[in-house]
């Protein structure tokens, strides 16, 4: 809810949550899709990237109790659950290559900020700004670039997106602020 987020933009983060985002069933339609690969945005073990019709879910979510099913497009931030997908065909093989454990060791699939400001990460390919990859978008105006810094209070380097110059050698952010974050989700 809105008062929740002005809550705690007005408290100061002592220390990050970090969450291991575990589904629930969501209740309403499910969607029949197949999924193809391991979640690019959480690359984990039941993490991984689906599609219905032509349209890309990730993360989607293996559900323990049910082989033929999984969660995608959850948004833990706000509460929802996203929606259940029935598999028309079974879960490839885990596809993590070698760098999961430090890619989550360093990152999530969503953060919330300090003042409240929700950031999903890019699993595209994005620009650069100031030389780091844009990995989180938060809203029209604000994304995060590079890798977050771990540590009691997680730290993200966040950019104004509208004070963004385009050069020969990619975007230049004249300015750029290291902002705390609440949560982590994994």
């Amino acid at each position: 809810t809105e008062e929740s987020t002005t809550e705690a933009a007005q408290e100061d983060v002592t220390s990050t949550e970090v969450i291991q985002y575990v589904p629930t069933v969501p209740t309403g339609d499910a969607q029949d899709g197949s999924c193809w690969t391991s979640s690019i945005s959480v690359p984990r073990e039941g993490a991984w990237r689906c599609t219905v019709d032509s349209s890309i879910s990730d993360p989607c979510f293996a559900l323990p109790d049910d082989p033929n099913a999984v969660v995608c497009d959850p948004n833990p931030a706000t509460g929802d659950p996203g929606f259940k997908m029935n598999l028309t065909e079974p879960l490839p093989a885990p596809d993590l290559g070698d760098g999961s454990a430090d890619f989550l060791k360093n990152n999530g699939w969503m953060i919330e900020l300090a003042d409240g400001m929700v950031c999903g990460f890019f699993t595209g390919a994005t620009a650069p700004v100031n030389g780091k990859r844009i990995s989180y978008g938060c809203t029209k105006e604000y994304s995060i670039i590079g890798d977050l810094h771990p540590g009691t209070v997680w730290q993200a380097e966040r950019v104004d997106t509208d004070n963004l110059v385009t050069g020969d050698d990619g975007m230049t952010a004249k300015e750029t602020e290291m902002v705390d974050i609440r949560t982590v989700w994994q």
